[in-house]
């Protein structure tokens, strides 16, 4: 078995548990990383990097019926991922985290305009390429 074939799994699956694990328990992650604790804003920039490692990691997993991905899906998937998920906790902390900041209400609607064109691209591309 080449060396690439086990790699990229398991580099991906770090990622995406990594990932995972940093938008669950930000603070223990930061606490266990660096050492420090971690303020409450540091939560919510820890959780959009955790959301990045996680959409970075599921854009990189191999898939098995597809021995080599088609051009120009792994960015659309990865970007769609990222949008998705971002433009979920975004809504989230606007309605229910009660943050209020200028910016915040104009990024979901951006992260929500380029998930739909995204989706919009990715299913294009996969009529293309079967």
């Amino acid at each position: 078995m080449p060396k690439t074939r086990l790699v990229v799994p398991v580099a991906a699956a770090v990622e995406v548990a990594t990932g995972l694990w940093i938008f669950i328990a930000p603070r223990l992650f930061v606490l266990m990383f660096l050492g420090v604790p971690v303020a409450q804003v540091g939560v919510v920039v820890a959780r959009i990097c955790g959301l990045a490692l996680l959409s970075f990691g599921l854009a990189c997993w191999p898939e098995k019926r597809v021995p080599i991905v088609p051009r120009g899906m792994v960015p659309i998937r990865a970007l769609l991922t990222y949008n998705a998920l971002l433009t979920t906790y975004l809504v989230y902390l606007r309605i229910l985290g009660g943050y209020l900041g200028v910016l915040l209400v104009p990024a979901i609607f951006l992260h929500f305009g380029l998930t739909i064109l995204l989706i919009s691209n990715y299913t294009d591309a996969r009529k293309r390429n079967p």
